[in-house]
């Protein structure tokens, strides 16, 4: 049949052709009046009515010709938002119209908002997250944010969602690394574990993202109440000692309920956020610094002077049951001395274990002390401490001053050094320096060393 149509339109062409030619008194056609209809987003219709003395209607559409009979087209498979044109005319076999030429501008796609059809359930410090996307294949990724997250973003979950993206692609190292860890696909059921965080209310976050961590649909959150355990015990914190390398704070509670202590460097503790703190000090807590009713902290351990502290106090059960108390103190300058001599001793307990004790002449004044190798002694540092401050802070590319204020020393130190110190039958030296730093310059004072060895094994 379209064999035959095509054989018919040639001779039709050919035959008005010849006609026109022999007989220029024949009437054209009437041109076909086009209707278009049904036009979506890839097809549409086209109607016309038949034309009397017609046979045959040829057109033309997307750089095709071709004839049909009847009188209505239909196209469909075509690209939505674009423009096409068609072209009709009638004909027969004594003659043809004028073209009739109709433009047609397909509708854009609709797009169908993806649904999540996320559901959130809390139960204790765990938060169960399923999700049911209605296209599979699309990629996402959803997230709990604590409260006070939420409210740092101003309650712009937009906003909050974005920097997320930001933070992951920096945090990953690249924006395809973090993509690839994060992104998701097709249902999904989690369980996220809230318990370091004393919150009692969370969002829960989801987007569409593609590859290059942009937001690809509405970022849709669900709030969430999270029931945990609250106390309303207040800490009354007083500083019983505070010197130069010893911390001395008692801790007293208005009820009976658990709470923890933790001594963190007030650096540290302003460098974070309160989640991020939360975080942080949650990952800290131990059997050690959890305690109830009156208690008595003293902190000797890297107790350094001319440092600022943060005593951070919180009630604890499983997770925070109280907001954060936070106490700041600094310890006293070091003392500045004209003279500091030392008590230098050395137990060696075996092969590579020795323990060194360094008893300064001023407890409250700042000194720095070591252990090595006596050939490194005499050959890589001269015999002179301060050549080994110098060369260990290049090392780090830390300034003395900097090295100095990180591992210099008050008062009676020590120190049990190990076989990454200690090789068995060695020689070996211990040294300590007493300096000063006014902050633009460090004085030393005279040093003092003393030789021991190891035993063979």
């Amino acid at each position: 049949m379209r064999l035959k149509l095509l054989l018919f339109a040639a001779i039709l062409i050919a035959a008005v052709s010849c006609s026109t030619q022999d007989d220029e008194s024949v009437v054209s056609l009437p041109a076909p009046e086009l209707v278009v209809s049904d036009v979506t987003d890839s097809s549409f219709k086209v109607s016309w009515k038949a034309i009397e003395g017609a046979e045959a209607y040829q057109y033309e559409f997307d750089g095709k010709t071709d004839v049909v009979t009847e009188t209505e087209l239909a196209f469909s498979g075509l690209e939505a938002g674009a423009t096409y044109t068609l072209k009709v005319k009638a004909v027969s076999s004594a003659t043809e119209s004028e073209w009739a030429e109709s433009t047609v501008t397909l509708n854009p796609k609709e797009e169908v908002p993806l649904e999540f059809n996320m559901e959130v359930q809390m139960d204790g410090f765990d938060l169960y997250v399923k999700t049911s996307p209605s296209d599979k294949d699309a990629t996402y990724y959803l997230e709990p944010i604590p409260e006070s997250m939420f409210l740092e973003a101003g309650s712009d979950p937009a906003v909050l969602f974005k920097k997320m993206m930001t933070d992951y692609a920096g945090f990953f190292g690249s924006v395809s690394a973090a993509y690839n860890k994060i992104c998701m696909t097709g249902d999904k059921s989690l369980k996220y574990d809230i318990s370091k965080y004393a919150e009692r209310k969370f969002y829960v976050l989801i987007a569409g993202i593609d590859e290059n961590l942009n937001v690809t649909s509405e970022v849709e959150y669900t709030e969430v109440d999270v029931d945990f355990p609250i106390s309303d015990n207040q800490f009354k914190v007083d500083v019983v000692e505070l010197i130069q390398n010893r911390i001395v704070v008692k801790v007293t509670p208005s009820n009976d309920d658990q709470y923890a202590i933790i001594l963190q460097d007030t650096k540290t503790v302003d460098s974070m956020t309160q989640t991020q703190l939360r975080s942080f000090l949650s990952n800290l807590v131990n059997e050690n610094n959890i305690v109830s009713g009156e208690m008595v902290k003293v902190y000797e351990k890297n107790i350094v002077p001319s440092h600022d502290f943060s005593i951070l106090v919180f009630g604890w059960d499983k997770s925070f049951t109280t907001e954060i108390s936070r106490t700041d103190i600094r310890t006293p300058d070091p003392e500045e001395v004209d003279e500091l001599t030392f008590e230098l001793s050395v137990d060696v307990k075996g092969p590579t274990t020795a323990v060194c004790k360094i008893v300064p002449s001023n407890a409250k004044a700042s000194y720095f002390y070591d252990v090595v190798s006596a050939s490194d002694w005499s050959e890589k540092y001269q015999s002179d401490p301060r050549v080994y401050i110098e060369q260990m802070a290049s090392q780090s590319n830390w300034t003395v001053s900097r090295y100095l204020s990180l591992f210099g020393s008050v008062g009676t130190q020590q120190y049990t050094y190990g076989k990454s110190y200690l090789s068995p039958g060695s020689d070996f030296v211990l040294f300590a320096i007493g300096f000063q730093d006014n902050g633009e310059e460090v004085t030393y004072l005279e040093p003092q060393h003393m030789t021991f060895s190891t035993p063979a094994e």
